[in-house]
């Protein structure tokens, strides 16, 4: 909620990070209803998970934007430095 407070709203806007949510819970439906679009979902790519050193493995971490953003190329990246895999994604 603080998250969304502090966007107000904003044209040309990507909010990301580890929101330790999944499809579905509350925070996750809070930026939707809001209006952001959840990029990972809009690129066909949800079966990526970003968590998967510890099980469940499951897809914590988003990139929201705002629906005047062009986006393409999303990809989650193995990597071992951290309990959580790499997004990345052109944002135009």
């Amino acid at each position: 909620k603080a998250l969304l407070e502090v966007w107000n709203g904003l044209e040309r806007t990507a909010i990301f990070g580890d929101f330790n949510a999944v499809t579905g819970d509350p925070e996750i439906r809070m930026m939707q209803n809001a209006g952001l679009i959840d990029s990972q979902l809009a690129l066909g790519k949800q079966d990526e998970l970003t968590w998967i050193h510890y099980k469940p493995y499951q897809r914590l971490d988003y990139i929201w934007v705002t629906p005047d953003l062009e986006i393409s190329n999303f990809q989650v990246t193995y990597s071992r430095a951290s309990d959580h895999l790499p997004v990345s994604m052109d944002i135009k």
